[in-house]
């Protein structure tokens, strides 16, 4: 079976950051396949990168990329492509533009 990877770029998005999080997590888990969750903070100047810090902690699951700096969507998106080990990735916008029970359909 296929292990699937979730990449989503954010910027200050402290205020959506954990919910994200959940929901996709969620989603995964209940597919049953290997996953991982690759959050990529784009230079976040809020409290994004200590939000997914302290999930990660708790779920081994999740991956955090640090960018020190703003490089913007396009360069977050790649570092979390590069850094993927599953065999289908799937790219999620941080604020819940994209919906992650659409993931299923999406893999099958």
């Amino acid at each position: 079976m296929q292990s699937i990877s979730v990449v989503v770029p954010v910027y200050n998005e402290e205020e959506s950051v954990k919910e994200c999080y959940l929901e996709i997590s969620k989603v995964l888990e209940s597919m049953g396949r290997s996953y991982e969750i690759i959050f990529v903070n784009d230079g976040s100047k809020d409290n994004t990168l200590e939000v997914l810090k302290e999930c990660a902690k708790r779920d081994s699951h999740l991956v955090v990329i640090e960018f020190r700096r703003n490089f913007g969507q396009t360069a977050a998106m790649a570092a979390g492509f590069e850094n993927s080990r599953g065999d289908i990735v799937i790219p999620m916008d941080g604020d819940l533009q994209n919906d992650p029970n659409e993931i299923p359909m999406m893999v099958s």
